[in-house]
């Protein structure tokens, strides 16, 4: 299965993560700590057995990371992935 980084967790974020569910191994970034975070997405992720990283930098490398409009391309996250695609290209 492939292993998939979506970067950011808001609206575009969480649609993302609710598209790739059950056919990728999920894991989420965001650059916020999870009190500062909508606690019904860090709910969501935590109850579906997604791995989330927030503020901190994820640790491997993934097949594909999706990053989420407002978030830089160049951001060192993003480098994790063998693949950058954004989320409209889901």
């Amino acid at each position: 299965m492939e292993k998939v980084l979506v970067m950011g967790i808001g609206k575009s974020g969480m649609a993302a993560v609710k598209m790739l569910y059950g056919n990728a191994e999920l894991s989420v970034w965001d650059g916020k700590t999870e009190e500062e975070l909508n606690a019904e997405n860090v709910t969501w992720l935590k109850d579906h057995g997604i791995k989330c990283f927030f503020a901190v930098t994820p640790n491997g490398e993934f097949d594909r990371v999706v990053i989420s409009p407002g978030i830089k391309p160049d951001n060192e996250v993003a480098k994790l992935g063998k693949e950058l695609v954004g989320e409209i290209e889901l």
